[in-house]
């Protein structure tokens, strides 16, 4: 059943959990947009009223964030004007404006910092492009990058190891990876690779790397990885030779590992591939649609299982189930449940798979049969369970 949570707002959007409450921007017609919550009872709240000289009750909550240090950050704007960056820990006496930031149109948690990129002059906002690092206090929040006439793609932004990261052009017209530390020092370009062929595009990370996707001299879309521990670009592979944009590929989700993403081969159309970092271990996982794009989407892990949606003409948008073979998941039952009669069981790290446990006569059982310290020794008649190890 969905049950209403009362008449409080006309109009309500952005949902966002926080601390076991649902955070929105609502809108009344006595105070247009403000930042409301549904409570733990369900209940709606206004939290705090986000007024501007000139124009009270018009400012309109967006772009929530969480934070490293315990609270969310949101922008406050209205259509076509200026914006300013606030924080809150949930409740009105921690919710507070930080400072007003004429053009700040994202926010992006990464370490110690939340950055935006702003520009300050009037009118339309068109002089220099500056990036700026906050740490929740006015005193704290400052411009650390001046970019002149360039600006890095909007909401082309990733995190990788508490440093940030983005895109920004060069003089001749071409995109680098830029890297920032949240200092004017620590922000610096990490590639030479001169990104050429339309905006590049972040595609996620795993481990130390971060992938993402760009044209390059008519090449393209290539896969390229950022290792960190290496501090070096490489070149994965140019997955699309027919195709010279770097818009053939979409984010995709960490899964056992890789990384699994949406991408156009120019053959097969759009399809589900994966990449552990190498240009061998970089294939298309499965022509779902033989006739055109399989349109992939929401891709989503839990446990050993990816789910994702995607099309294919006899069952249409559907969705789908990816299982790795050499990860299979644990059988239905998780609980192994008996009578020993002075069996010793050895056990290494984890269990990969789970093994029936004969019961009788004194044997010796081999990891992965069950996870029990080496040793583990029962008494006769002892009744045991077993909760296995990293099954789903």
């Amino acid at each position: 059943m969905v049950e209403s949570t009362g008449n409080a707002n006309n109009f309500a959007q952005t949902l966002f959990p926080y601390n076991g409450e649902v955070f929105y921007s609502g809108h009344t017609f006595s105070e247009g947009f403000e930042l409301w919550k549904l409570k733990s009872t369900g209940s709606p709240e206004i939290v705090e009223f986000l007024p501007q000289s000139g124009s009270p009750n018009s400012l309109s909550p967006s772009r929530f964030t969480n934070h490293s240090d315990g609270s969310f950050y949101f922008l406050s704007s209205r259509n076509n004007s200026s914006c300013s960056l606030w924080r809150s820990s949930g409740d009105e006496a921690s919710t507070y404006k930080i400072i007003d930031s004429p053009y700040t149109k994202e926010i992006f948690s990464a370490g110690a910092f939340i950055y935006f990129f702003n520009k300050d002059t009037e009118p339309f906002y068109s002089g220099p492009k500056q990036l700026w690092v906050s740490d929740g206090t006015s005193a704290g929040t400052f411009e650390i990058k001046d970019f002149g006439n360039g600006y890095p793609v909007t909401t082309q932004y990733a995190g990788l190891n508490g440093n940030f990261y983005f895109f920004a052009p060069e003089p001749d017209g071409t995109y680098e990876l830029w890297q920032s530390d949240g200092t004017s020092a620590g922000t610096l370009a990490v590639s030479n690779i001169d990104i050429d062929g339309g905006f590049p595009a972040f595609l996620g990370n795993v481990g130390n790397d971060l992938f993402f996707s760009a044209a390059k001299s008519g090449s393209g879309p290539v896969l390229y990885r950022f290792d960190d521990s290496l501090d070096s670009v490489i070149l994965v592979k140019d997955i699309n030779t027919t195709s010279t944009t770097s818009g053939d590929m979409e984010p995709g989700v960490n899964f056992l590992n890789k990384l699994y993403f949406s991408a156009d081969d120019g053959v097969n159309g759009s399809e589900l591939w994966s990449t552990d970092g190498t240009s061998s271990g970089t294939q298309m996982v499965e022509d779902i649609n033989s006739a055109g794009n399989s349109e992939i989407n929401y891709l989503t892990v839990l446990g050993s299982r990816l789910f994702f949606v995607a099309s294919e003409p006899t069952n249409g948008y559907e969705p789908r189930i990816f299982i790795d073979p050499l990860y299979p998941p644990c059988v239905d039952s998780l609980n192994l449940i008996g009578s020993s009669m002075q069996a010793l069981y050895e056990a290494g790290v984890k269990i990969e798979s789970i093994q029936l446990i004969p019961l009788g006569s004194p044997t010796i059982y081999q990891s992965p049969a069950i996870h029990l310290n080496p040793g583990f020794s029962t008494h006769s008649n002892t009744v045991f369970s077993a909760e296995p190890v990293g099954c789903n």
